[in-house]
């Protein structure tokens, strides 16, 4: 096969983007710059478990032996790339995938398809939105001689992972965020007899954010609320230039305040940094692919709870998130915890809400 037939890679479509009519889609910006991810084929091979007596650094090299990249592999990418006027940002060996900076003209014609901005228009909870989405119809291409080793590709569309951005904050009127009288995550940790010499002591909490921000004098007035005497210690962190960036949208800023506050009156002791992601997928992929290259002095649980579901993404999409979650619990050793869903496996905010809790917080 010669080096300048490409051929398509065949879980690349994502169906979200069938349903747009021409109007209302744009071409996207070609100058804009954006990461995608480029996912290897995995070694043929039985998943097996890494032994977790073994120091990290001989998990980390069992794993990279067993399942990761090959270099000669990376080169050819990384040869890709140099050809495209892409730049290779990151090498994630043990996950066989490689991250790629570039403009979207480029990446255009590297993986053949047209990227447009399409305007998604949809309800949720009675009010009316509209957001632009970057997407492509049909499937990407690679080189052939790529074709061989390149799984997936993923990044060049940006379906947020979750509907608080603030591009949806439109909502009439202001409303602010207050602690409404429920269950405490204490009270629940009472509840299943959870020990109490357990509060998380020399333990740190990694809470994924991909929009939205916090005050700390928010957490002092909670805190002061419930008589919580003892605190953790509540910082944050930049995933590629997002921010902790409060007030933009009431819905992103109370996750974050709510995420926050369920892992403090649980673990009191600990520290909880807030990692702050762009809103779509290779954010919350780069997200966890930093938190593992913190090794052990990073976090060691990671909890994600914004609303997003696997039909909003292509296969290959979902194949190479899972592999980069598999490395960091495999390798890592990272306890990763994700919501299930307020509204069910789809994520249909058309349900109806159970109504509220009453019942006093109680602190742990």
């Amino acid at each position: 096969m010669a080096i300048e037939d490409f051929i398509k890679l065949p879980f690349s479509k994502n169906p979200f983007f069938d349903r747009f009519k021409d109007e209302d889609k744009k071409p996207a910006k070609e100058d804009e710059k954006i990461r995608v991810k480029i996912v290897l084929k995995p070694k043929p091979g039985i998943l097996v478990k890494i032994g977790k007596h073994l120091p990290l650094k001989k998990r980390r090299e069992a794993f990279a032996k067993k399942f990761g990249a090959d270099k000669a592999h990376v080169m050819l990418i990384e040869k890709f790339a140099s050809k495209h006027n892409l730049d290779v940002v990151k090498v994630n060996e043990n996950a066989g995938i490689i991250t790629l900076y570039g403009a979207i003209t480029d990446m255009q014609k590297a993986f053949k398809v047209k990227l447009f901005m399409h305007r998604h228009k949809f309800r949720k909870k009675n009010e009316d939105y509209e957001m632009d989405v970057r997407g492509h119809s049909g499937e990407v291409s690679v080189p052939g001689p790529l074709g061989l080793i390149v799984q997936s590709v993923i990044g060049l569309d940006n379906v947020p992972m979750n509907n608080h951005s603030e591009t949806l904050a439109t909502l009439k009127g202001t409303k602010s965020i207050h602690a409404a009288r429920g269950y405490s995550s204490g009270w629940f940790a009472q509840y299943y007899n959870f020990p109490r010499t357990y509060h998380g002591d020399n333990q740190r909490i990694a809470i994924i954010s991909p929009s939205g921000g916090y005050n700390p004098e928010e957490f002092e007035k909670f805190f002061n609320y419930i008589g919580m005497e003892q605190r953790p210690t509540i910082d944050w962190e930049s995933v590629n230039g997002a921010k902790n960036n409060p007030g933009q949208s009431w819905m992103s800023d109370y996750e974050v305040h709510t995420d926050v506050l369920v892992a403090a009156c649980a673990a009191k002791n600990s520290r909880i940094t807030v990692y702050f992601c762009n809103n779509d997928i290779t954010g919350f992929a780069d997200t966890v692919e930093q938190i593992a290259d913190e090794g052990e002095t990073g976090p060691s649980i990671i909890s994600y709870s914004w609303g997003a579901s696997e039909s909003s993404y292509s296969a290959d999409t979902i194949e190479a998130v899972e592999r980069i979650l598999q490395s960091a619990t495999e390798v890592d050793q990272l306890t990763i915890l994700c919501s299930s869903g307020d509204y069910g496996a789809n994520n249909n905010y058309n349900m109806m809400r159970p109504k509220s809790v009453t019942e006093p917080v109680v602190e742990y």
